[in-house]
């Protein structure tokens, strides 16, 4: 049977990925964008969902939710607040809040990277979140220093 790779907007997809969990409580996708990288590569890794419909979210799940604008995503949770959730992809510097549970489609039960499969309670998984959700204000001031040093680099050369 010949493969076919046909680009589609996720929007589009989102009807077969509810349906398919409320069907079988489960999906799996190929991750897009960079918002959650160096976590997942874009078009490279996959990621199980599982429907969150009367579960508990706590602190550092992944959750797939829908914006107020529309735009489906999939970031951690970094905290909770009084008015929901508070999110940050793992490429992200600033968080967003609030989400709310209404707005939560799915959660991330399972990931695969290079071929080999991830629970998201596998201990080396949970010394990266830990490591790198605790680091932001480090990655923040690297950034800068990187954006700053390359701005002293380009002034020299003119």
């Amino acid at each position: 049977m010949e493969k076919i790779n046909q680009k589609v907007m996720f929007d589009t997809l989102m009807p077969l990925i509810t349906e398919k969990l409320e069907a079988e409580g489960a999906v799996g996708i190929l991750s897009m964008g960079n918002s959650m990288y160096p976590l997942f590569r874009h078009q490279k890794d996959q990621v199980c969902l599982r429907s969150a419909e009367g579960e508990a979210l706590k602190k550092y799940d992944m959750i797939l939710y829908q914006r107020e604008n529309g735009q489906y995503v999939l970031h951690r949770i970094v905290g909770i607040g009084e008015k929901g959730f508070v999110l940050r992809g793992d490429g992200q510097l600033e968080n967003e809040y609030p989400i709310r549970a209404e707005q939560v489609i799915a959660k991330v039960a399972r990931f695969t990277r290079n071929g080999k499969e991830y629970t998201c309670s596998h201990p080396g998984y949970r010394v990266y979140v830990c490591v790198w959700t605790h680091t932001v204000m480090l990655r923040k001031v690297w950034r800068k220093g990187k954006n700053l040093l390359w701005r002293v680099v380009n002034y020299t050369k003119k």
